[in-house]
């Protein structure tokens, strides 16, 4: 019985590190898209150009995609 038991211990920190893992992958992942957003986001100014505000559109198309793939990944980790 305290072979199984260790053997369960040892399962529920395994687990525990890949949560963790997954968080903390999850957290540089929400990071890296802010940070892209905050760089590459449409300014005032482009909305003047209607090639820039197609581009922008498009931007913003593609980080509406990727902010609901990350809400699917926070689903999964809760």
């Amino acid at each position: 019985i305290n072979s199984h038991i260790k053997l369960i211990n040892e399962q529920k920190d395994i687990l525990k590190k890949n949560i963790q893992s997954r968080y903390e992958t999850f957290v540089n992942q929400c990071e890296k898209i802010k940070l892209r957003w905050q760089q590459f986001r449409p300014r005032e100014q482009d909305m003047e150009d209607e090639k820039k505000c197609r581009d922008s559109l498009k931007l913003v198309r593609e980080k509406e995609q990727e902010i609901q793939d990350l809400l699917k990944q926070k689903e999964s980790l809760m």
